[in-house]
């Protein structure tokens, strides 16, 4: 038969037994004062580091702070809470750093970023309150040296990439310089044009030369007509036709040296656009390389004014003071823990009390059934 639970019963067990859960209870809070008093104290040291913004950031960003940076902080308890600084620390302050260091540092130690701040809060917990927190402040002050030996490490590492970078176009600056020296000796523009122009000026001198002959040719011809239809003109004929025939031969010649110089001025003209391309084409790189240069001179100079106020920089605002009141033992807080746990066992040990009670009386009850009927 299934057993109904009974609540005014077991309130009434309860009551009944409240001596018992008294005792329990008294028991209880008695251990826990005696372990409170017979447990040596401890104190808790505490210091406090801000963690500024860069200094070469915009002002502003310091108004409007993002929960992603917030939570970015948290990068800085690493440092805070690394085992060579924590092992340091113990040396420092004469503890042995032999017995499970790691144990140790997690009961000694405490580092946290409160939520939504820029505060770093380091807690030191030792027997000795000067200790605790004179170790709470030796942790702070080498968080902040330690971070701000990492910023200028970074720092030194981005100027001496940009030292080489400043090498490097300074090198390629004087390569295209000494180039561009060796291209004016070697391939000169303006000598070229003033040939062009001389060579230009001649075709012109003898395309009239040219002109003339032509013209003197077609006076010639026209005589040779007129002569040759006289009888009496033979010397005369003779001479104009001696005359023509010069002037033709002329005209061949002026015919080839015209042909020649406009093949010269097109050989010269060909090669003073290669050149005029080769020269804008290094002109161009010239620019550039000298761009690059004055902008890595201008990174470098930038670079070199603000090491140190890159990264977030950390600043003891509270060294704290030591702490006249124990950490631990906390014997109001252990009494209370103490009536808790003691009431909760009392009323667990009642309950199975109860529950075997009404076992029992079931089963009392299951016999009797039993032996009436088998009566």
């Amino acid at each position: 038969m299934a057993q109904y639970f009974d609540a005014y019963q077991y309130l009434q067990h309860v009551i009944s037994r409240s001596r018992f859960i008294l005792v329990t209870v008294v028991t209880a809070v008695v251990l826990a004062l005696i372990v409170s008093i017979v447990q040596p104290p401890t104190y808790t040291g505490t210091a406090r580091v801000v963690i500024e913004p860069p200094a070469g950031s915009d002002p502003r960003v310091s108004l409007s702070v993002s929960p992603v940076y917030l939570d970015l902080l948290h990068t800085y308890e690493v440092f805070a809470f690394s085992d060579d600084l924590f092992l340091r620390a113990l040396k420092k302050f004469g503890l042995d750093p032999r017995a499970a260091p790691e144990r140790l540092k997690h009961s000694i130690l405490k580092v946290t970023v409160p939520r939504n701040t820029k505060v770093l809060e380091i807690s030191a917990t030792l027997r000795d309150p000067r200790k605790a927190q004179a170790m709470a402040l030796y942790v702070a002050e080498e968080t902040v040296n330690l971070t701000r030996g990492a910023n200028v490490d970074a720092d030194q590492e981005l100027t001496t990439a940009i030292e080489k970078q400043l090498v490097d176009a300074r090198a390629r600056v004087e390569r295209i310089n000494s180039a561009w020296r060796q291209m004016q000796l070697t391939e000169p523009l303006e000598g070229l044009n003033g040939r062009i122009e001389s060579l230009e000026g001649l075709r012109v001198k003898l395309q009239q030369e040219l002109l003339t002959a032509q013209l003197n040719i077609a006076d010639g011809e026209d005589r040779e007509r007129t002569l040759a239809q006289g009888t009496d003109n033979a010397a005369h004929l003779v001479v104009t036709r001696e005359q023509l025939r010069s002037d033709r031969l002329r005209a061949e010649r002026l015919h080839g040296q015209i042909a020649a110089l406009e093949r010269e001025i097109q050989t010269n003209r060909e090669l003073l656009a290669n050149r005029a391309g080769r020269h804008e084409e290094l002109a161009a790189e010239r620019k550039s390389a000298q761009a690059a240069l004055d902008a890595t001179e201008n990174h470098l100079r930038e670079a070199r004014a603000f090491v140190g106020y890159r990264g977030e920089r950390l600043r003891v605002i509270d060294p704290g003071v030591v702490p006249s009141r124990p950490s631990s033992p906390n014997i109001p807080l252990n009494i209370a823990a103490a009536i808790l746990m003691g009431l909760i066992l009392a009323v667990v040990l009642v309950s199975i009390e109860f529950s075997y009670r009404l076992y029992k009386e079931e089963s009392l009850r299951q016999e009797l059934r039993t032996g009436r009927t088998n009566g």
